[in-house]
């Protein structure tokens, strides 16, 4: 099931990115510490976005196997702001692993696309 979820991501994705216009882009490497159990939802905190991109990215990443937590849980922050162009951060520790911005598409469209660029750093 999780296979087909993030098959379905993956297209997704690629529609997102073609659709939404990136702006910038900028990707860490992720550090999986021993003893890192993939087969569990992997603990994030989402903050700092309008309730609706909020909501989509909380959905999504729940879908991709995800487990919204507390900031003090997490495993991984993922934060940003909306303001006509979606600019989205995931941070582990201090260590920013991705900062990217979407623009040219509705706000639900560009936090989709964050999501699956989400998802598919985490996976």
């Amino acid at each position: 099931m999780m296979k087909i979820v993030r098959t379905v991501l993956i297209g997704l994705a690629v529609f997102a990115v073609t659709s939404a216009g990136v702006a910038q882009t900028s990707v860490g490497k992720i550090v999986r510490p021993s003893g890192w159990d993939t087969n569990s939802p992997t603990p994030i905190a989402i903050s700092g976005f309008t309730p609706e991109i909020q909501r989509v990215l909380a959905f999504d990443l729940y879908v991709a196997g995800c487990k919204i937590v507390s900031a003090q849980e997490a495993h991984f922050l993922v934060t940003g702001k909306y303001s006509g162009r979606l600019e989205g951060h995931v941070q582990q520790g201090s260590t920013f692993v991705l900062s990217k911005a979407y623009k040219n598409a509705s706000a639900r469209a560009l936090a989709h696309a964050f999501a699956d660029d989400v998802a598919l750093l985490l996976n």
